[in-house]
């Protein structure tokens, strides 16, 4: 069976030409997003990349993958405009499709660990070990993609889409993109819930102990609407793959509405990254004041009162928590 009987999306109902420069545009916006994210990243540290923060490592990384996602699938959308059709021959289609499902999976990887780190750091004190120059999060996020995407492409699983060169329709498209976006959703989202209820008891603890203008407890909240943005993000890209592809699973009678809903959120991840660049900033903003002011006024009654807190963690022997500067230390780290 040809790989190429897929359906052209578009060109009966005439929705093909602005089907394709919707994408065009969005693919852009993303990719220049993106260029600003990592562009401005390096300009506002003075020190080497592998000294900053993870939250701030973990936008730079998510914002290549996204980069070179929109360069891949730029040259996938331009090829089909200019061809009127799918892109030919077959195993350029399926190269741009190896490339992008790859980089979508890196990334993709890359927001668990950002969801898991979290957790273990808020729940347990514990972060994950990512080695010198963050090489065990290579591995982490790039052994089973490539691993997938090679069995992939020995079955065959690439070629034309329809509107791009991804994962054919059928099987291929619920196992590889509808299901691991639903599952994907499913684990950010209770990690992510199980550390906001973490840092809502702690937060609630210190409270009843130095009142309700407790500097920590209020950022433990802001650490925790910081960390839910990274499974917003998320949600608001794949949403529409995820009801697409279960659509087109039930029945091939999929409405052009819904493939352009796919066309636009998948292809704004770049617009996405920027906002939560641009919320991390303002935060770091707001520490080194906040880290100014308290070299400046002295905190040792209320670091003497927060020392008294029980928390989960305290043994019998020793139920006292650290002070105020190591759980403030613990929220700036967590907010990835």
């Amino acid at each position: 069976m040809s790989m190429y009987n897929v359906t052209l999306l578009g060109w009966d109902d005439g929705t093909f030409f602005p089907l394709h420069i919707t994408a065009i545009v969005c693919i852009s916006c993303s990719f220049i997003a993106s260029i600003v994210v990592t562009v401005l990243s390096f300009k506002t540290h003075k020190k080497r990349f592998y000294t900053w923060s993870r939250s701030e490592r973990f936008v730079v990384y998510l914002a290549i993958c996204e980069m070179s996602f929109n360069f891949v699938h730029m040259f996938d959308h331009v090829t089909m405009v200019i061809e009127k059709d799918h892109v030919h021959p077959l195993e350029l289609c399926q190269f741009y499709a190896f490339l992008m499902v790859f980089l979508l999976s890196i990334k993709n990887f890359i927001l668990i660990v950002i969801a898991l780190n979290a957790f273990l750091l808020i729940r347990f004190r514990r972060q994950m070990d990512f080695g010198i120059r963050d090489w065990r999060l290579c591995v982490y996020v790039m052994a089973f993609p490539i691993i997938v995407c090679t069995v992939s492409v020995s079955l065959q699983y690439f070629g034309p889409a329809g509107a791009f060169c991804m994962v054919k329709p059928g099987l291929g498209t619920l196992l590889m993109t509808t299901i691991p976006c639903i599952l994907i959703v499913l684990v950010n989202t209770t990690l992510y819930l199980l550390t906001w209820f973490h840092i809502r008891r702690v937060a609630h603890q210190i409270r009843s102990v130095i009142g309700e203008q407790a500097q920590s407890g209020t950022a433990y909240v802001k650490a925790a609407k910081t960390m839910t943005m990274f499974v917003a993000v998320f949600t608001v890209q794949w949403w529409a793959v995820s009801v697409y592809g279960t659509w087109q699973f039930i029945t091939n009678d999929v409405p052009s509405i819904v493939y352009i809903f796919v066309v636009v959120f998948t292809n704004i991840g770049g617009c996405l990254n920027l906002i939560v660049f641009i919320n991390i900033q303002k935060k770091r903003r707001r520490i080194l004041a906040l880290g100014t002011n308290e070299n400046v006024q002295t905190s040792r009654p209320n670091d003497v009162i927060l020392s008294r807190v029980k928390t989960p963690f305290s043994s019998d022997k020793d139920k006292v928590q650290t002070t105020t500067a190591t759980e403030t230390q613990h929220v700036d780290q967590s907010s990835a």
